[in-house]
Parts: C-alpha cells; sequence; structure tokens
C-alpha cells in the first residue's frame, strides 16, 4: 500500500487534499472560539458629576472623600483621580488577582462608594458611576476607515 503511495504521487496528493477537506469540514465547527474574548484589566473608573461646581469644589467635597474610600479596599495597585468643573474621575488599579477575588474586592468598592454616597457627598452631586474597564468596553480590537 505505501510503495502504491510512493509510485502514484497524484494519488498521494489526493489522499492528502481529502483529508484536509474532511479535517475542515468536520472538525473546524466544533472547534471552540470566541469572536472577540473580553480582557478584564482589573481597572475601575468611577465618575462623579456636580453640576456648577468648581474644580476645587469637586476636589474637596467629592474627590477626596472618593479616595479615602476607595482607600479601605485592599488589593490595590494604585488610585489615580482628576477633578474639573463639575466632574470628579478616579482610576482604580487592582493588583493581578483571580476572577473571584476581584470580583470580591468591586464588591467591596462598591460598598465603601455607596457608603461616602449616602454620607458624605453633597446632595448636589449624581450618583456616581462605577465602570469597569475591559478590553471589550475600552479598547476596539479592530477600526475602520472608509
Amino acid at each position: 500500500m505505501l510503495s502504491r503511495f510512493l509510485q502514484h504521487h497524484v494519488l498521494a496528493n489526493l489522499t492528502f487534499v481529502l483529508v484536509l477537506v474532511l479535517g475542515i469540514l468536520f472538525a473546524y465547527p466544533m472547534m471552540p472560539r470566541e469572536k472577540d474574548p473580553s480582557i478584564n484589566f482589573n481597572w475601575i473608573q468611577i465618575t462623579t458629576t456636580m453640576p456648577g461646581a468648581s474644580a476645587e469644589d469637586v476636589e474637596k467635597l467629592i474627590t477626596d472623600p472618593l479616595e479615602e474610600a476607595v482607600a479601605k479596599v485592599s488589593d490595590i495597585r494604585f488610585i489615580s483621580s482628576a477633578s474639573r468643573e463639575a466632574v470628579s474621575s478616579v482610576l482604580v488599579r487592582f493588583d493581578d488577582v483571580d476572577t473571584r477575588t476581584f470580583d470580591k474586592r468591586l464588591n467591596d468598592l462598591r460598598r465603601e462608594v455607596q457608603n461616602v454616597e449616602n454620607t458624605e457627598l453633597p446632595d448636589e452631586a449624581n450618583s456616581p458611576f462605577i465602570f469597569e474597564i475591559t478590553s471589550a468596553n475600552a479598547f476596539p480590537t479592530a477600526t475602520l476607515v472608509l
């Protein structure tokens, strides 16, 4: 049988093509794949608005209390904040932890922010918006320009 393949190259090539085609037709559709896998970078953005407030007021009344509350949560690598007119933005980067631990820390963060919202933030301030930054919502895979 092997000598037959060695003597007839066309038969060997056709058999090879047949195996490739059957493999593609039957195996490829069953392979697990994801179009755009979501990658969690362990980054959280907390944005709070207070219409009509100056940058100094936003810093003193919103950003500082939020930073103090966020600092109570464990496994945080760093906290960065920016205050401008009517907007407070706090960026939180967690350590590289497993998904389950990250979810626990995120719940702790939400609880601390909610406590600050209920006790320390002014009534004029809107509720803090907590946004989890992942590859699905922050960094597009491809951009098409026509």
